[in-house]
């Protein structure tokens, strides 16, 4: 079962089970639009392969689904690069939230 949530167990008592989320640096954070800095970005490149067909294993652990790339190979690289990133990033997973009605809801890619 869930232990917290974005409601009564929310993010502004996370850190008493969880130290670690005692930080300012953890969703969700609260950004001041008076004090961004406003930067323009390269755009992202995306591998050749990013329209291939690819299998994921999906879980939903409570809180959000999750979808894990499986078998990546050496000709099948899904890669992400540009944007001023440092360097070439491999895909690994991605994750979707949802909102209270259908029209609502993020997802997040991770590389």
């Amino acid at each position: 079962n869930a232990t917290w949530n974005y409601e009564e167990l929310g993010p502004d008592i996370w850190y008493l089970t969880y130290p670690n989320c005692a930080g300012f640096e953890q969703s969700p954070i609260d950004i001041i639009t008076s004090c961004t800095e406003y930067h323009q970005f390269q755009p992202f490149t995306f591998s050749s392969h990013y329209s291939a067909r690819n299998n994921f294993t999906l879980m939903n652990n409570g809180h959000t689904i999750t979808a894990k790339l499986q078998d990546q190979t050496q000709n099948n690289l899904l890669t992400l690069s540009g944007g001023n990133l440092s360097g070439s990033f491999l895909f690994q997973s991605f994750h979707l939230h949802w909102g209270e009605n259908a029209k609502q809801g993020t997802y997040k890619v991770l590389f």
